[in-house]
């Protein structure tokens, strides 16, 4: 049997009203298994909250793999249960950060490695 691991999360919000003004600002680097930069890897910050997770920034990196997200504020009016940040692009695995920490007004994570996916076999077995 093939297993197939996926990450699943809340549908899209939409698009952030412009009134909002950036209150953070999250920057990173996407590079390869072998450190080398990637250019145009989509780079997600979500926040999860009781009634799923909302996006707070979106961003690309650029030719050096560089990326800045603006992060959004939140609505305050409910808990929250941490944030995390996650970066896709075509023919690799998606890399996921969790427990990101947004102290303002600026955060760097350093260089954040994408890996080419893996086929994973075997069977699951009921204890």
């Amino acid at each position: 049997m093939l297993a197939t691991l996926a990450l699943v999360l809340a549908p899209q919000a939409p698009a952030p009203e412009s009134r909002h003004l950036p209150v953070n600002r999250l920057s990173g680097r996407a590079v390869s298994a072998d450190a080398s930069p990637l250019a145009g890897v989509e780079v997600e910050l979500w926040t999860r909250k009781p009634r799923g997770s909302v996006v707070r920034g979106r961003a690309h990196s650029g030719a050096d793999g560089g990326f800045v997200v603006d992060v959004l504020p939140l609505d305050l009016s409910g808990p929250e249960n941490g944030s995390f940040l996650v970066l896709s692009c075509t023919g690799l695995a998606p890399s996921v950060v969790d427990g990101v920490f947004l102290p303002p007004p600026s955060h760097d994570l350093g260089s954040i490695a994408l890996y080419p996916p893996v086929e994973l076999r075997g069977r699951v077995l009921d204890g």
